[in-house]
């Protein structure tokens, strides 16, 4: 029991008032109006409960290209490889097989003197693979259902972009996005990798869509973790978050409160991210740690980046022009030329392109996060320029004096130029800017005739091919490199998947339960047998710096004990002289042979080795085994041998004679560049070899 207030019975009179109100709204006015809620919404809702819908073309056309990049992430995922880029190799899978399986090679950035890297992601994905062992799954198919998981969340992460896109800009380009996005090589190959600047590239298509769409508690959320994750994502950040801070009248909110809930909500994101990190680091490396900490402290504090190699500055132009990137780059560049108030959402990749071309050290994998953003304005460009072709006035507009919209217009060229100036400069400005109906429609004109009809002339205006014959070409392109990367590499899926669980069998047979393998590729925890119980490597390569070797190659499961087999240069000689390694030059070969001939090695792991494993890759060519024999008086042991294995086995010289080739994987050749763009290799066009 309790005497109420007056003021407490007014609100609850208000509420039933409020109440009243919106169930006369929602009873008595029609849905139909809104075509975006009555299809888009609607629609779905009446299926999910009665089962039967009509389906909007944008509804039924998007979740095709989400199936559609669904399907090719899950083939890139199936038949790509992985120890091309060792950073993803060796940072990521190593330290994931050892959560899984109880060991693994760690490099030199997991070690706790350096203690680089955060364990956070392979924490996570080791979820997954939990999930798939306890499935009762294999290591092969745990391995590629991590991939392809990692993938489906990307097509995810680019379905909610162009959602967002489409409210921004309109169907088309969303549409045109989505298209451009999944049909990209680069792209396509990424989107199911584990390293760092790939799980930053899918965070930045979340963090991109939650700018369009004004959802500044997610961006600053999702935006803290993949600065934690990855520092270079800090000017891009910074960028969004001062336009967020600028557009304050957006939210009708004052700005001084404005400012302080920013404040808050940021401070306390920044809070939670630090203790999940820190705790996490800590409890990994045994020690109070913070990985991003040592990572300023290393790159940017000691500058020691530049050890691991300084590209041109022409580097990332190259990658930009490589393939069917170059469409996507002109394009881009047109794209935000043509549209006004959207520049500020290019703004913070160009910075960030800017601040990577003054770093020393270049490398692709940087550049994944920019890409999707290159499509969106590439889409916006194909776009203008299909508005701006198929806009035209009616035949009779120039024939005769007419009347639109109660205005007069003489039946001069002046006055036409005019109408069709005030027409591209309302494209220009206008069109991308305001959806969903971006193209405006032109005003019929009365005939001469007001009881026929003048039919319109259905026709491709001739610079509209130019665009569409360029999709095509980046279509073809696309799916060409991509399914030229699975026939290449497929092959080593089958080897290690059928050659060495046969090898494993054969073992079994023999009572062999356990033996000792060494890999010229330090990180393939994944690839060995299990029944190998230790791993070795070999490292041929200088050290990157003085220690190197000391703290790196070290095993997961016991810190101190390592899997590196040292050699010994003669004469304390480089085994490299330059930045790359040239096959084709006389001097490095003969110098590669010569140092063969002296290399020590260490007695006590070599004398226990079982199984050595040499890295596949591309075929020698005819020209390097000629150029090799005449050079030493060699042949190679095989037409298709890889370069690679033909590499480590004449370094090895001696030593490789007491053990017997067990299986080989195929290598494969190069291929010309407009080859592999246009499919011809597939009817062995350009290399009579694949």
């Amino acid at each position: 029991k309790g005497i109420q207030t007056w003021e407490m019975e007014f609100t609850t009179l208000l509420l039933i008032l409020s109440i009243v109100l919106q169930s006369i709204s929602a009873l008595f006015t029609d849905f139909t109006s809104d075509w975006d809620e009555a299809g888009n919404y609607w629609e779905p809702l009446h299926y999910l409960l009665y089962g039967k819908g009509i389906q909007t073309w944008e509804m039924e056309f998007t979740t095709l290209l989400l199936i559609l990049s669904i399907v090719l992430q899950s083939i890139s995922a199936l038949f790509t490889d992985f120890t091309s880029d060792w950073d993803e190799a060796g940072n990521y899978w190593e330290p994931l097989h050892y959560l899984l399986y109880g060991k693994g090679i760690q490099t030199w950035e997991w070690h706790r003197e350096h203690a680089l890297r955060s364990p956070l992601q392979p924490l996570l994905l080791a979820g997954v693979g939990k999930i798939l062992q306890s499935a009762g799954c294999s290591r092969y198919v745990v391995f590629y259902g991590i991939r392809v998981f990692v993938g489906v969340i990307g097509s995810i992460g680019v379905y909610y972009l162009c959602h967002a896109v489409r409210r921004r800009f309109g169907e088309m380009v969303s549409a045109l996005t989505f298209l451009l996005i999944i049909f990209n090589h680069y792209i396509l190959y990424f989107m199911n990798r584990l390293n760092m600047d790939s799980t930053m590239a899918i965070l930045n298509l979340f963090i991109f869509a939650c700018w369009l769409e004004n959802q500044v508690f997610v961006l600053m959320f999702l935006s803290v973790l993949t600065v934690m994750l990855r520092v270079n994502y800090v000017p891009i950040f910074g960028i969004m978050m001062l336009h967020v801070l600028f557009s304050w009248e957006e939210t009708k909110t004052p700005f001084k409160e404005w400012l302080i809930q920013l404040f808050l909500y940021g401070s306390s994101i920044v809070l939670f991210w630090l203790g999940v990190f820190i705790s996490v680091d800590s409890y990994w490396y045994r020690r109070p740690t913070l990985a991003v900490a040592n990572f300023l402290y290393y790159n940017v504090i000691r500058n020691q980046s530049h050890p691991f190699g300084l590209q041109s500055q022409l580097r990332y132009f190259d990658c930009f022009l490589r393939d069917n990137n170059v469409v996507v780059f002109v394009g881009a560049i047109i794209g935000i030329w043509v549209t006004s108030r959207s520049r500020i959402y290019a703004l913070p990749y160009i910075c960030s392109f800017v601040y990577l071309q003054m770093m020393a050290q270049k490398q692709e994998r940087f550049l994944y996060f920019i890409y999707p953003i290159m499509c969106l304005y590439c889409s916006i460009c194909v776009f203008w320029f299909l508005q701006f072709s198929f806009i035209v006035p009616p035949s009779q507009y120039i024939t005769q004096k007419k009347t639109v919209e109660g205005d007069s217009y003489d039946d001069t060229s002046a006055e036409l130029k005019k109408a069709m100036k005030l027409r591209k400069r309302h494209i220009k400005s206008k069109s991308l800017e305001r959806p969903p109906h971006l193209i405006q429609h032109v005003p019929s004109v009365p005939t001469q005739n007001p009881n026929s009809q003048a039919k319109p002339t259905r026709r491709i205006p001739p610079r509209a091919w130019f665009v569409i014959l360029a999709l095509m070409f980046y279509v073809v392109s696309g799916l060409s490199t991509t399914i030229l990367r699975v026939y290449q590499h497929g092959t080593h899926y089958y080897f290690f998947k059928i050659e060495l669980e046969a090898l494993v069998s054969i073992e079994a047979r023999n009572n062999v339960q356990s033996y000792n393998c060494m890999s010229v590729h330090p990180w393939v925890s994944w690839w060995v047998p299990l029944a190998c119980k230790k791993m070795y490597t070999l490292q041929l390569y200088d050290e990157f710096f003085p220690g190197y070797n000391k703290v790196s190659f070290r095993r997961f499961e016991n810190p101190r004990e390592s899997g590196f087999i040292s050699t010994i240069l003669p004469d304390s000689h480089k085994l490299y002289m330059d930045e790359q390694m040239h096959w084709n030059d006389t001097a490095q070969l003969i110098r590669f042979y010569n140092i063969s001939k002296h290399l020590n090695w260490q007695p006590i792991e070599r004398d226990s080795i079982n199984y050595i494993f040499l890295e596949g890759g591309n075929a020698i060519s005819s020209q390097q085994a000629k150029q090799f024999y005449q050079i030493t008086g060699k042949e190679v042991r095989h037409a298709r041998q890889s370069t690679m294995s033909f590499f480590y086995e004449m370094l090895m010289g001696q030593e490789m004679k007491k053990f017997e080739l067990v299986a080989e994987a195929s290598p494969f050749h190069d291929v010309a560049s407009l080859t592999r763009q246009l499919g011809l290799w597939a009817f062995g066009s350009g290399n009579q070899d694949l």
